[in-house]
């Protein structure tokens, strides 16, 4: 008997959806903090090209794509077996 290797498919769909997701969110997230800095009158100076800016959305991004994807993807039928 010769014994077929399952590859693991990758879930095209939940990832476009999951990258969907965090796309908006964040993008709703950074318009909201644009609005409330522009509208509050607060003593920091905001420039929306500082390093620390792009670099904790970028690991936003990453932690909001990892939780969306994780309850978006569908369950193998390991995944399946390992439960019951």
């Amino acid at each position: 008997m010769k014994k077929k290797k399952e590859k693991k498919k990758i879930q095209w769909k939940a990832l476009l959806i999951s990258f969907g997701a965090t796309c908006v969110l964040l993008g709703i997230v950074i318009g909201l903090t644009i609005w409330f800095q522009n509208t509050s009158k607060t003593v920091i100076q905001w420039r929306w090209d500082m390093p620390e800016l792009i670099i904790g959305n970028g690991i936003a991004f990453l932690i909001m794509f990892a939780i969306i994807y994780h309850f978006v993807k569908k369950p193998t039928k390991k995944d399946e077996q390992e439960s019951w």
